[in-house]
């Protein structure tokens, strides 16, 4: 068995480097999130000084050294720094301020762990990213990657609630030592939230080739749609449904002519709050977990409150700074005995913090909660950019609209969970945020350097990314 692992592991290896030889920073990237999701910590890590070292975190090596390799030969398309990066920047600066002017060592360097392998690591990633050569054809392939990627997290998350385990891979998914959200479509990240974010961001990626293909590739899109948001569904996560119905909505709007917009759109809400107000009892409580009973779901839903309040108390005691960084478990359970709220504030003392703003905002303070959303919208604000520019290619202007539908869908669920510590997803965060402010510095070049863009973007095998407006 041993063998057939290091054979295995070979193989990986020798076509490894060869896609990442062949297809540049991209592919490298584009392992990271798909391979690197698959194979985490749960799939093997080795101990080994102060880290455990797992196959995500060599596949982030190899893309840094890839990097650092074509920098010194000149291969990259670096970008100017714009105020997006310094908002990263300082929010990163933040964490690091609120992570060591605490007690860091705590639990094993716990908070520490968490900032490094949560938020620095993605920042190397966006670093990357947003530094490498970009071309239409570039774009295509990420979406292409991300649809093939969402087949098998649909699959994976069948076969985790229908209990066909012959699907279910790597092994570990299906294994009852993980036994949070077990029964659950919670895929390689052992997490239903985050499995759902990924599904809704390579639906959202399935729904681009819509204009691209023709009357048969139309039809593979709409069955391949089906498929992923069968896999959504599977989730059993009420936040996930809600993020694909917006991202949908977003999608279709913004793509009918403006006469069609808001009436479709208008009557598409209206249809959501309808099946919602019939089916409330049902989405309040439905078996989900196996080993989680319908009541538990309902009282779950009662919990949201009293994370709030437990999160308003915080604050109110420190408004601009916050408990620190990681504090979050240490510090909560002070604040649980206040009654003036009229909740039993004890029911939260087992739980983290529900909510990825209230989260930040209870350990990092105003500073922290506010540099972080300035960072979210900067990204948002870029992107309806794009979708706005005429003289970009369809591509780049499709990128607008699709990062606007994965921001739906990761704020609606980072409303009800705190998705920051779920494994890859800010690798996924910050890599469509690295490409989309990429595409923007782009642009802004296109408008004063028309000609000096073209020469950049040239090349023998992919299509300019503008090209028109030049």
């Amino acid at each position: 068995m041993q063998f057939v692992i290091l054979l295995i592991g070979f193989a990986a290896l020798l076509w490894g480097g060869i896609l990442l030889y062949r297809g540049g920073l991209l592919a490298g990237c584009l392992l990271l999130l798909t391979a690197g999701s698959c194979f985490g910590h749960p799939f093997w890590n080795m101990p080994l000084g102060p880290a455990p070292v797992t196959l995500d975190r060599l596949l982030l090596a190899a893309a840094i050294g890839q990097y650092l390799l074509l920098w010194k030969f000149g291969q990259l398309a670096p970008k100017p720094t714009g105020p997006t990066e310094w908002l990263l920047l300082a929010f990163i600066g933040v964490l690091v301020f609120s992570t060591f002017s605490h007690n860091w060592q705590v639990e094993n360097k716990q908070p520490a762990a968490l900032l490094v392998f949560f938020w620095m690591m993605p920042l190397a990633l966006y670093w990357v990213a947003r530094n490498m050569k970009l071309t239409e054809q570039g774009l295509w392939w990420i979406w292409g990657v991300m649809s093939v990627f969402g087949v098998y997290l649909a699959i994976t998350a069948i076969g985790e609630v229908r209990e066909m385990w012959w699907l279910v891979w790597p092994r570990y998914i299906r294994s009852p030592e993980f036994a949070e959200y077990f029964g659950r479509g919670r895929g390689p990240f052992l997490n239903p939230t985050g499995a759902g974010i990924y599904l809704t961001a390579c639906l959202a990626a399935t729904w681009m080739w819509w204009p691209r293909v023709g009357r048969w590739g139309k039809l593979g899109v709409a069955c391949l749609s089906l498929l992923l948001a069968a896999g959504c569904y599977f989730t059993l996560t009420r936040s996930v449904w809600m993020g694909v119905a917006l991202a949908g909505m977003i999608v279709v709007g913004f793509n009918l002519p403006r006469v069609w917009r808001w009436p479709v759109v208008g009557m598409a809400a209206l249809a959501g709050i309808l099946v919602a107000v019939i089916f409330w009892d049902s989405l309040l409580s439905f078996k989900r977990d196996k080993n989680v009973s319908a009541q538990d779901v309902a009282d779950s839903a009662s919990l949201r409150p009293i994370f709030v309040a437990v999160a308003w108390e915080m604050f109110c005691d420190r408004p601009i700074l916050g408990c620190g960084f990681g504090q979050y478990k240490y510090q909560h359970k002070y604040y649980l005995g206040e009654r003036k709220h009229g909740m039993n504030l004890e029911k939260a003392r087992p739980y983290g913090q529900h909510n990825t703003f209230l989260a930040l905002l209870t350990q990092t303070g105003l500073l922290g909660v506010g540099t972080f959303i300035a960072l979210l919208i900067a990204w948002c604000r870029q992107a309806w950019q794009l979708w706005r520019n005429q003289h970009l290619a369809s591509a780049a202007r499709q990128w607008g609209l699709y990062y606007l539908a994965f921001m739906a869908s990761y704020v609606i669920n980072g409303m009800f969970h705190d998705t920051s510590p779920i494994p890859n997803l800010n690798m996924l965060l910050f890599f469509f945020g690295a490409i989309t402010s990429s595409l923007a510095a782009m642009a802004t070049r296109l408008r004063s350097e028309p000609s000096a863009l073209a020469i950049e973007m040239r090349s023998e095998e992919q299509p300019q990314l503008a090209a028109a407006g030049a």
